[in-house]
């Protein structure tokens, strides 16, 4: 089956129920409407989230496994610092309003030690048509994702007017086995965008984050380390959102894409994912500049 034949354009809404969305975080004191609230990742508070308050503040968004700092300042005054930590447990689901599907490609473990950088990579589904995304959720992409880039794996019939971010890049692609049956420019193309630390944070897409952008976040997946388990858990968990099942058992999506990618020489999916990058002709630099941005490392 090629491109031509499943048509992984064809997403149907499943209903309203969107469970991929993280759970709201409620802070709560005595106070009144002229309070400021801060919440920051550092004991200064610098790069805080602040807003005026009247004596509770809903929060979404925080990172895994992270310590965070928060006060009042009210009547002037400033109360206590407190602090917390959130659970060490992935994926970081991202709530961007009017949007669906939304994650943190970071916090996964790398065999190549620690773990993947969190706030550094996303991917989701499109801003709209078939997505809504509202100025609150614009907002939240600018001020508290902080992302700098949108990479657009749609083809040019799917674009809109609604482009975000300082940096843009469209690179039409296809999904699955068909991943490898375009031109090898493309990934190239891509993988020269993501290997510019200039460009991020970054925010990749398609329509519905599903098909291509799964695709390709394995691909990236697998250059960083993540286990074969993490992997298809990863790409599995868009069934969570608002756009259907997405299985590791589907013959002609997940596993034949599986099929082709293993034709690739290596024992492993990483040496794998290195030699189909390397036969696109993508340099071990860029490789290996990917893996500092997102790991913090050179291997």
């Amino acid at each position: 089956m090629d491109a031509a034949d499943f048509d992984y354009l064809s997403l149907q809404k499943n209903g309203n129920e969107d469970f991929s969305l993280p759970p709201e975080i409620d802070f709560e004191w005595d106070g009144s409407d002229k309070d400021i609230f801060q919440l920051s990742e550092y004991s200064d508070f610098r790069e805080s989230i602040q807003t005026a308050s009247n004596g509770i503040c809903r929060v979404y968004n925080l990172k895994c496994n992270t310590r965070y700092y928060w006060r009042v300042f009210s009547d002037g005054e400033c109360s206590e610092v407190f602090s917390f930590c959130t659970t060490d447990e992935y994926p970081r689901f991202i709530k961007i309003d009017g949007l669906s599907n939304v994650r943190d490609c970071g916090g996964w473990k790398s065999h190549h030690g620690g773990n993947i950088k969190q706030g550094m990579l996303y991917r989701g589904g499109e801003l709209d048509p078939h997505m809504h995304i509202t100025d609150e959720g614009l907002k939240t992409m600018a001020e508290t994702l902080k992302i700098k880039s949108v990479l657009d794996l749609r083809r040019e019939t799917e674009l809109t007017g609604n482009i975000y971010g300082k940096e843009y890049k469209n690179v039409p692609v296809t999904a699955y086995a068909a991943w490898f049956e375009q031109p090898y420019t493309v990934m190239k193309e891509i993988f020269d965008f993501l290997s510019k630390k200039e460009n991020y944070p970054v925010y990749f897409h398609c329509w519905g984050g599903a098909d291509r952008t799964g695709t390709l976040a394995f691909l990236l997946g697998c250059i960083l380390g993540m286990s074969e388990e993490d992997l298809v858990d990863d790409y599995e968990l868009t069934t969570l959102s608002i756009w259907g099942a997405r299985s590791r058992n589907a013959e002609h999506a997940f596993k034949g894409f599986l099929d082709a990618f293993n034709s690739f020489d290596g024992k492993t999916l990483c040496e794998k994912a290195e030699c189909y990058l390397l036969s696109c002709g993508i340099s071990k630099e860029s490789i290996q500049s990917f893996r500092e941005i997102m790991l913090g490392t050179v291997l």
